[in-house]
């Protein structure tokens, strides 16, 4: 991912919306809750995201493409 400053700003908006990340090869990860996904570091390349199953997933912000997919709310 090219541009961290849109992933950090998808992660504060108000109200938060889930998100999907899609890595370079292929995989599609989803954010559900802002909770549920950890940065160590303002200046780290690796977070954690947890899934709704009880797993997680380590990524490395080089790991992940720039298509983000946001979820509509149900209406």
């Amino acid at each position: 991912m090219n541009n961290r400053a849109q992933f950090d700003q998808l992660l504060a908006a108000q109200p938060f919306r889930p998100f999907w990340l899609e890595t370079t090869g292929g995989n599609q990860i989803r954010v559900l809750k802002r909770e549920w996904l950890l940065q160590p570091s303002a200046t780290g390349y690796s977070f954690v995201v947890f899934s709704d199953e009880g797993t997680y997933t380590i990524l490395n912000y080089s790991d992940l493409t720039d298509t983000i997919r946001i979820e509509e709310p149900n209406r």
